[in-house]
């Protein structure tokens, strides 16, 4: 299971990715059914009772948590509040797309990413969005429909608190 807190993740100019807390990167990583180096470690940590963590990875791959797997085939995108994701990733950046559960079900390529104002994001971005690619919704509607959902998907304390958002558009 993936966990997917990953506040303390940061890349260096490097080209490293850097865990800032007491935790394995790997532990917070969209690739670990295929790493060899997280299998050899899990190994390693089961045959001799250790524990060792891994601080700094230059394959690390972020991953998103989508509530619903709808609509994340081909070209689609996501919305997150505040603008966090938008200083994580970048366009070329590859991410694991993960369920509820922590478990991987795909992965995707950036494309493009926006950060601004959380009501101009949605009304301009929420028809692309993966849970309404297939609705017959119009631009307008879809903005409307995602702008009322927030809160369940969100809280309302966080939906109402964060003025801004990051739309990502991606391609599996």
């Amino acid at each position: 299971m993936i966990n997917t807190n990953v506040r303390a993740i940061k890349i260096h100019d490097n080209g490293l990715y850097k865990i800032s807390v007491d935790r394995s990167l790997c532990t917070h990583c969209g690739r670990q059914q295929s790493c060899e180096a997280f299998k050899a470690n899990n190994r390693m940590n089961k045959k001799y009772s250790v524990v060792s963590l891994v601080k700094e990875c230059a394959e690390y791959t972020y991953p998103i948590v989508f509530q619903d797997e709808q609509g994340t085939e081909g070209k689609f995108n996501t919305i997150r509040l505040g603008e966090a994701w938008s200083k994580r990733l970048k366009a070329g950046d590859r991410v694991a797309l993960v369920n509820k559960t922590g478990e991987t079900f795909g992965f995707a390529t950036v494309i493009v990413l926006q950060n601004g104002d959380k009501n101009e994001i949605l009304q301009n971005h929420a028809y692309k969005n993966h849970l309404y690619l297939n609705k017959k919704m119009s631009k307008e509607e879809a903005g409307k429909h995602l702008i009322k959902r927030l809160p369940s998907i969100y809280g309302n304390l966080i939906a109402s608190n964060n003025d801004k958002a990051t739309v990502i558009y991606l391609e599996s």
